[in-house]
């Protein structure tokens, strides 16, 4: 059988735009389903050894739904390492609470072992939020567009990720974040990829550039 992949899209019309500018205490937000398999416990072994005066600039907000055990172990070692002034849980928020909720942080990361196509990832990106990422979020063109840091799924390479975060101009990552969306990932621009696919099939043709050769 031919195959095609059509990534998902966000409805962008939805995330409206907006001026960045310049703050001197930044965000730095993990936004989905508390689970080992995102990468938390990488997360905050790598926050713990971060230098102080990291937190001068930056603290981290870390908001989700999932199991109770889960949800305690992250708070637990949260706790463990004394992080309760630099990590911030939060409960789910969902909706339009949840679009004025990312638009209120600066940076978004996701250190996922596992991904398929993350939505909340792609709803960072219209939200104006450069990401820092695993590899395994399958979405290097972050680094095409100066959006976003690619990081292997282990401490050292999530570390130097969130250190090289100091050097970077984040209103400008921010900026091409939302501009990633507009080119590649609004809805409409999925939408009119999948029906040429239809096209393609009605046909019997592939001249959709979205098959798999």
């Amino acid at each position: 059988h031919n195959t095609f992949i059509i990534p998902n899209g966000i409805s962008l019309e939805k995330f409206k735009k907006r001026e960045l500018f310049r703050k001197i205490n930044k965000k730095i937000l993990f936004f989905g389903r508390i689970h080992p398999k995102k990468g938390l416990d990488l997360l905050i072994d790598a926050i713990k050894d971060l230098p102080e005066d990291y937190f001068n600039e930056f603290t981290f907000e870390i908001t989700g739904p999932g199991e109770k055990k889960h949800i305690n172990d992250l708070k637990r070692k949260i706790n463990k390492y004394s992080l309760e002034n630099k990590v911030n849980y939060n409960s789910p928020i969902y909706r339009e609470n949840k679009i004025k909720y990312l638009q209120g942080n600066d940076v978004f990361i996701l250190p996922s072992f596992e991904e398929g196509d993350s939505i909340a990832l792609k709803e960072a990106l219209g939200s104006y939020l450069p990401v820092i990422i695993s590899k395994q979020c399958r979405l290097d063109i972050v680094k095409n567009y100066n959006a976003g840091i690619v990081v292997e799924t282990n401490k050292k390479s999530l570390y130097d990720g969130l250190i090289k975060l100091k050097t970077k101009n984040i209103v400008e990552m921010g900026n091409q974040a939302r501009k990633l969306v507009e080119d590649r990932f609004d809805n409409k621009i999925c939408s009119r990829r999948l029906y040429q696919i239809y096209c393609d099939i009605y046909n019997g043709v592939n001249n959709s550039s979205d098959w798999i050769k």
